[in-house]
């Protein structure tokens, strides 16, 4: 899938104004991931954000005991990736492709520096990420249910 193709998989990409994703596309570096590799993990710096063209992406947060818990599959369109936008940029948990995966890469600090000077992309950016950030709460909290069923929620 081709990043104009994308446009209408992604609800980041498809909130933007074409001035906006002509930026983007300037900056843009498609990426393919092997299966069971890391995209990026917990504590390491956020240099930049993905959006999948194909594939799908785990997230996962380490346990005590070991083996990582998956608390939420991404897949075609989705934006992998929240740590870049806000202080002090680096990621909360990790991301691991589950299968071969495609994504486009973007750079988190030469966006950062357009949404600073062009508060448009900046605005919708910010609530792109803030929608995407509500929805993976929402995963987390129902995943943690099912961990715990006789918790209240």
């Amino acid at each position: 899938m081709s990043f104009s193709e994308l446009r209408n998989q992604s609800a980041v990409l498809a909130a933007l104004e074409d001035e906006h994703l002509e930026f983007l596309s300037s900056i843009v570096e498609e990426v393919e991931i092997a299966q069971d590799s890391v995209v990026f993990d917990e504590d390491d710096s956020a240099e930049a954000f993905y959006i999948i063209a194909s594939g799908r992406v785990g997230l996962e947060v380490p346990v005590p005991t070991g083996t990582p818990m998956l608390l939420e599959t991404l897949g075609n369109g989705d934006l992998v990736g929240l740590s870049w936008a806000s202080e002090p940029y680096r990621w909360k948990w990790r991301a691991k492709a589950l299968s071969p995966t495609r994504v486009y890469r973007f750079d988190a600090e030469k966006v950062r520096a357009r949404c600073a000077a062009d508060t448009s992309l900046g605005a919708q950016l910010y609530l792109s990420i803030a929608k995407a950030a509500m929805m993976r709460l929402q995963t987390a909290r129902v995943r943690l249910l099912d961990l715990y069923p006789g918790a209240p929620g």
